[in-house]
């Protein structure tokens, strides 16, 4: 068997799976944490002002907000993605397999646009590169954003459920 085709096949079977890892790793994790105050977690929240839904927003107050953006593989798109939600997000990430190859110039591009880097396995997340903090916000959008997750609930919630159950399956 080619050793590419064996590298293939350790990324996870759709980016919907990733995401929910990531949204639950992020839950559990302190990688963004600099207080006691554990941030709301949102799931594909569509940002209709630049046409993107946000894979991972991760929430401490109107003035901390992360943007994730989750991607198996087409890293440019992703790169494009973080770029356009960094118009709100305080810092933007994009998050990718940890066994994903990432050439030198995406790399370059991530640093010269203040965009991190996570890396993910089903278990953890490493941030490999951060994202520098963002102060060329649109404040219209951010504003628009905000007012979407305040009233968004809902969503979070059914999130925070599914994690339950997830957690007492495995009990």
């Amino acid at each position: 068997m080619p050793l590419l085709h064996t590298y293939i096949n350790h990324f996870p079977k759709s980016e919907k799976f990733m995401q929910e890892s990531v949204a639950d790793l992020l839950t559990k994790s302190q990688l963004f944490h600099t207080s006691n105050k554990s941030p709301k977690i949102y799931r594909e929240v569509r940002i209709k002002q630049i046409h993107r839904i946000s894979d991972v927003i991760v929430y401490f107050s109107d003035y901390r907000i992360f943007n994730v953006e989750c991607k198996l593989n087409n890293i440019q798109e992703c790169i494009k993605q973080a770029v356009d939600h960094a118009k709100w997000a305080d810092y933007s990430y994009v998050c990718m397999p940890a066994n994903a190859y990432l050439a030198n110039e995406h790399r370059g591009t991530l640093i010269r646009k203040k965009i991190g880097l996570l890396l993910w396995t089903e278990n953890n997340l490493t941030e490999a590169i951060y994202a520098g903090h963002n102060s060329a916000k649109d404040y219209a959008i951010r504003k628009v954003v905000i007012e979407s997750l305040k009233s968004n609930n809902s969503q979070e919630n059914l999130f925070k459920e599914k994690i339950k159950e997830k957690q007492n399956e495995q009990c």
